[in-house]
């Protein structure tokens, strides 16, 4: 008998194919995205995540603070937005530098845009979330001023705020802060002494054009 040693040689075909990005969520001119996309890529085969570059500017070029993630398993990088995008903007993304477990490298950096929602039409009317007096206070000083506090910013000039004693109007002065969404009403003089009075608020606008239903509460005052 015979033995004869055979021997095997493994040949292996180095890896020179470059990896590409399959797909791309949002798609490449994708209307209606939701403001707080995050937006992925997804290769063809696995690649280092420290190789992955991955920018989105909006249409002033000005970048996105945000991070990026890469899922192995599943080839794909997502940039995470800081903050919600814009509504209504056209955003543009794109990725490059990826390079494979055997170091090749994109051919060309991968760009697309996408456009955000418009803003949602605002249908809801305003309210006020707090006033001074209070309703039903007893013992208000009589130099006291009318303050209101809204849900949302007012239109310039739609505020109604009048104050009677019965059927009585008191003069006064109305102002209104954007700023903290605050109505002030500062009446000319002092108020009568342990007297009633009616405050009724109507016709304020949010910016939408959202009429807010009339408000009416009353107050007393006190001798001082």
């Amino acid at each position: 008998n015979y033995w004869v040693d055979v021997v095997f040689t493994a040949s292996t075909t180095p890896d020179t194919v470059a990896p590409t990005v399959t797909s791309t969520s949002p798609a490449a001119g994708a209307n209606g995205v939701a403001t707080g996309a995050k937006p992925q890529a997804t290769f063809s085969e696995a690649v280092q995540s420290s190789t992955i570059g991955f920018s989105l500017k909006d249409p002033g070029n000005a970048t996105v603070a945000g991070s990026m993630a890469y899922d192995a398993n599943a080839r794909v990088a997502t940039f995470t937005p800081s903050a919600s995008l814009a509504f209504d903007t056209t955003y543009t993304a794109t990725v490059s530098g990826a390079k494979d477990t055997a170091g090749n490298a994109m051919a060309a950096p991968v760009t697309w845009s996408f456009t955000t929602a418009a803003a949602p039409v605002d249908t809801v009317a305003p309210t006020i979330l707090s006033h001074s007096p209070s309703s039903g206070a007893g013992g208000v000083s009589r130099s006291t001023t009318i303050r209101v506090t809204f849900s949302e910013p007012m239109a310039p000039g739609t505020i109604v705020l009048s104050l009677k004693r019965g059927t009585t109007a008191v003069s006064g002065t109305l102002t209104y802060d954007a700023a903290t969404r605050v109505a002030t009403f500062d009446p000319t003089s002092n108020l009568n002494a342990l007297a009633t009075y009616t405050v009724r608020v109507s016709d304020a606008t949010d910016l939408a054009g959202n009429v807010m239903s009339p408000v009416t509460w009353k107050f007393t005052t006190g001798l001082a």
